[in-house]
């Protein structure tokens, strides 16, 4: 067992060791449930608190985000140090979980505590933007930028949301100067959380029908180099989106018979489990789009989109982006069945996020923010009006 291994461990230290022990095999969600054992006799633990949490994150456990920080923010008072820590945790949470108004306060309580808490800033931001709020969310971090702007590790995924802020707004300069100064800089070691949300802007970008620049080449060299590591699927479609945005096909099909070997290997975990459902199909929809087969491409995406949504890594506004992208299609094939089918996945998506009405584009706008194929018929109308929402995430 663990002691006889390591000699005398507390209560403590064997039950976070048997944390790191899980982990190490990847089994992500064994190693959640292990921290959320650990804080309901050691609450005060923010290690297994931050872990816990994040791996709710990592393996689309989203009732985690609210339930991790909850179990514990009634031990954390004023006077301590990780008290407005635990209430901007929360404040993400609840959000995710369509609470805005317990998100709200509990974010409001977090930068009370601590201005700096760039966490807190990002989480009051999704409380915005998950409500379609978005010049409220583009007001906001203007008005609180000189405190996350100073953070160190964080800050480049706060202005990802500004860029895309500003995108909805249709401020194109203000979105493409924020993404050329901050956003593109981040990605420049390599790493795949920077990386992620680079591509998924210059896809939104391209979806809202303007000019990427050719920006999206040095992006996918960069996730070229990752395509054989499969930690996790939302990364793995990010690599694959990115290298169907410059049509790189011998790309995608490397990745394809990378994850075939992926799946036929000894390696287990939740993350090979999501992968087996639902990679396969992600991966060649990308291929399909990246070939211009948009009917193929619908066909894969819809197949797969919903368990992606729910059971990969990331937030909604994170992983809105493969939404985005199938709607994409499926509006490119012109066909009613695959228009259909992204109107029920656009409805699943908002009653998951808590939305009950949409603002109507107006015509201008449908001609205009759109570069598609116009076919003035309602279905197509509520679609992109569905659309419209999600683009905001």
């Amino acid at each position: 067992g663990i002691n006889a291994e390591y000699g005398e461990l507390s209560d403590w230290e064997g039950r976070h060791l048997l944390a790191v022990q899980q982990f190490y095999r990847e089994d992500y969600v064994a190693a959640m449930y292990t921290y959320r054992d650990i804080l309901e006799k050691y609450p005060l633990d923010l290690h297994a608190c931050n872990l816990g949490f994040e791996l709710g994150a990592v393996t689309g456990h989203t009732e985690f985000l609210r339930d991790v920080p909850l179990s514990v923010v009634e031990h954390y008072k004023p006077h301590m140090p990780h008290y407005g820590l635990v209430h901007g945790k929360l404040c993400f949470g609840y959000c995710e979980m369509g609470q805005y108004d317990r998100a709200g306060k509990s974010g409001g309580i977090a930068l009370e505590a601590f201005p700096l808490d760039s966490w807190a800033v990002h989480s009051m931001c999704h409380v915005h933007e998950n409500q379609a709020q978005t010049e409220e969310a583009v007001k906001f971090l203007e008005r609180t930028s000189g405190d996350w702007s100073r953070g160190a590790n964080f800050s480049q995924h706060i202005y990802w949301h500004q860029a895309n802020g500003y995108l909805q707004l249709q401020q194109y300069e203000e979105a493409l100067a924020v993404y050329d100064e901050h956003v593109e800089k981040g990605t420049r070691n390599g790493n795949t959380f920077s990386l992620s949300d680079a591509c998924s802007f210059l896809m939104r970008l391209r979806i809202d029908g303007q000019n990427t620049g050719g920006r999206e080449e040095s992006i996918a060299r960069l996730w070229a180099q990752h395509i054989d590591e499969f930690t996790v699927l939302f990364y793995d479609g990010h690599a694959a989106l990115s290298a169907a945005m410059v049509g790189d096909t011998s790309c995608l099909q490397t990745m394809l018979e990378n994850l075939g070997e992926y799946l036929k290997s000894d390696r287990g975990g939740w993350n090979k489990i999501v992968t087996s459902q639902h990679g396969t199909d992600l991966i060649q929809g990308m291929l399909a789009m990246s070939a211009g087969e948009y009917g193929e491409a619908a066909d894969k995406l819809l197949s797969s989109i919903s368990g992606v949504m729910k059971k990969i890594h990331g937030s909604k506004s994170q992983k809105s982006i493969f939404l985005l992208t199938t709607v994409y299609c499926c509006i490119l094939s012109e066909q009613e069945s695959h228009l259909l089918g992204a109107e029920q996945k656009l409805k699943e998506f908002m009653e998951w996020n808590g939305a009950t009405t949409l603002q109507p584009l107006s015509s201008t706008t449908f001609g205009t923010k759109f570069n598609w194929p116009i076919q003035r018929n309602e279905l197509y109308v509520r679609v992109l009006c569905y659309c419209n929402f999600v683009i905001c995430l």
